[in-house]
């Protein structure tokens, strides 16, 4: 009887984290890391699934549909599946270059503000940054290496993937 209520937990724990999430949940995210807010499982979820999933993670860069009270620090709103798509592919993959791609610059004033104002601006510029990130991609695909760390790229915690990917250096 034993053997079989520890088989029933293992089975119920494998079934569980084989269920992997789709850019289809990022809707339902509860927390985006910044400084603490490590714990979201969609969010992880989608950064464990490595590079399988940054093509639909790119497709949903235009999506604005609301996060209900994900609120973006500092900055004030809700963040948008879009938004969270973003932090999704940065926590992959370290040092995209947002703000070459958009033609900004970092705000030595109020940090990562000039990407706020320019995203929520109007739906062309989230054209505009899915169009670039994608043709960014491509370019760097294959340059792409896993780095193992125990850092989180996006929060002020350890990341449960263990690492990231980035562009191999020569």
């Amino acid at each position: 009887m034993k053997n079989l209520f520890t088989f029933f937990l293992f089975a119920i724990g494998i079934n569980g984290f084989a269920q992997l999430s789709t850019v289809e949940d990022i809707k339902n995210i509860k927390d985006i890391p910044y400084i603490e807010n490590c714990n979201d499982p969609i969010f992880w979820n989608l950064v464990k699934q490595g590079k399988k999933n940054i093509p639909d993670l790119i497709d949903k860069l235009t999506d604005e549909t609301v996060l209900k009270d994900v609120f973006v620090p500092m900055f004030g709103g809700e963040y948008t599946v879009a938004d969270a798509s973003l932090v999704v592919l940065n926590e992959k993959i370290k040092g995209i270059p947002i703000f070459e791609l958009i033609g900004k610059k970092f705000s030595k004033e109020c940090g990562y503000c000039t990407y706020w104002y320019f995203v929520r601006e109007r739906k062309k510029n989230r054209m505009l940054l899915q169009k670039k990130v994608k043709k960014w991609y491509l370019e760097n695909e294959q340059k792409l290496v896993w780095v193992e760390s125990k850092s989180s790229l996006t929060g002020d915690c350890f990341s449960p993937v263990n690492g990231h990917y980035e562009i191999k250096k020569d």
